[in-house]
Formats: C-alpha cells, sequence, structure tokens
C-alpha cells in the first residue's frame, strides 16, 4: 500500500501540536495511507474579530493559538476583510521546499481555506508554482470569498469535502461554493456542526478516497 505525504493545515485558533492529538484516531486509520505534517500557522491569535479590550486580555493571558492570516468582519454586511495572506502563502511555500514535497493538502477551516488559496495558484500557473498538491481533503471550509484571492481556473485534482449540516461557522452555502471550484468533488455530509467528524462513516470515506489515489497514482 503506498503512503502519500499531506500538508495538514489547522484552523484558526489552534496549534499543530494539539491539532495533530485533535485527529489521532483519523491518523491512525489511515497511516497506511496517509503520513501527515503539520506546519504551525505563521501568526500569533491576539484578538478576534470584533473583540473587546476585555476579551484581548483573555486572549493574551490564554495559552499561544495561531493563524493563518488576520481577518476582520463588518458586523453590518457581515464581509470579511484579508491581511498578511501573501505573507502565508510565501511561509507555506518555503515549508514546502524544505520539508516536501507533499503529494496531498488537508485543511480544516481557515486551514481548509488556506489549502484552497493554495490549490487555486498551483492550478492557475502549474509551471511556476511552489505547490504540487495533486489531491485535497476539506473538512468544515470555504474560500475567501474575496475576487483579490479567487482564480476563474478550476481546480481538477481529486478533492474530498467535509461538511457539516449544522455548522454555525461555515454554513452549507459557504461550503457548496468551494465546491463550484473543483472538478468532480467527492462530499461527505455528516449531521453536526464545525468539526471534524472521526465516526465509521467518515474514516470509511477517507479510506475509500485513499484507495482511490493509490490507483490513480501508483497502480498504474
Amino acid at each position: 500500500m503506498a503512503t502519500f505525504r499531506v500538508l495538514c493545515l489547522h484552523g484558526f485558533g489552534q496549534d499543530a501540536s494539539k491539532f495533530r492529538n485533535r485527529i489521532s484516531s483519523l491518523r491512525r486509520a489511515l497511516k497506511s495511507n496517509f503520513d501527515f505534517v503539520f506546519p504551525q500557522a505563521p501568526f500569533l491569535v491576539t484578538s478576534f474579530p470584533n473583540s473587546t479590550p476585555e476579551e484581548q486580555a483573555k486572549i493574551a493571558e490564554a495559552e499561544p493559538t495561531y493563524k493563518w492570516w488576520d481577518f476582520d468582519i463588518d458586523e453590518e454586511t457581515g464581509k470579511h476583510t484579508y491581511g498578511r495572506v501573501d505573507e502565508a502563502v510565501e511561509y507555506l511555500a518555503e515549508f514546502v521546499a524544505k520539508e516536501g514535497p507533499f503529494d496531498g493538502i488537508f485543511g480544516f477551516s481557515q486551514g481548509g481555506m488556506m489549502a484552497n488559496l493554495l490549490l487555486q495558484r498551483q492550478s492557475a500557473d502549474p509551471t511556476n508554482s511552489p505547490f504540487s498538491f495533486k489531491f485535497a481533503l476539506f473538512f468544515a471550509s470555504c474560500d475567501l470569498g474575496d475576487p483579490v484571492y479567487k482564480s476563474e481556473q478550476k481546480v481538477v485534482i481529486p478533492s474530498i469535502h467535509f461538511m457539516g449540516e449544522t455548522d454555525a461557522i461555515v454554513a452549507m452555502d459557504r461550503g457548496q461554493k468551494l465546491l463550484e471550484l473543483y472538478n468532480n468533488p467527492k462530499v461527505f455530509v455528516h449531521p453536526g456542526g464545525h468539526f471534524i467528524p472521526t465516526n465509521k462513516e467518515a474514516k470509511d470515506a477517507l479510506r475509500e478516497f485513499a484507495q482511490e489515489m493509490t490507483v490513480a497514482y501508483v497502480a498504474k
């Protein structure tokens, strides 16, 4: 059985080590297929969008957590604005150059948004891209929703997308918009919220996807 190296991107307000532990049951289930590598996001979380000074003080006292970029949310329109996105892309390009190559990419929440951004840039200019991912796994993910960071080029590599029917952070309609950017995406919808499902059905779906990647990229 082939083992694929997978770049695994944690979400906003997490860190690589704890995220690795959080998905330990998935890693065990897929250990014969995927070798997950967990980079730490480059920026420290010092506040949440629209947080009060009191909330910011509590964050400062808490254990450090990280983010892939800065963002704010307009309370009236709900529109997101982003900062330091390109710095984060460059950070991951350097990580991949040092620790790669990687066959696939796995992203949860903001990590999934980052994974999508890397894949869109890879698809738009594959010859010059520092990334060469062959497949993608998304959990509770969406795109940035900003035309500045959106390519018209569809991502054609195989992908599987896990979406929660009761996800209050990344609603189903935002996840559906991400699907539109991919060619023939596989979709797994679970009844839960904003998390990575680790039940038998989810693991079976991932094992099936892993087997398909083995057939596509190894058994030729």
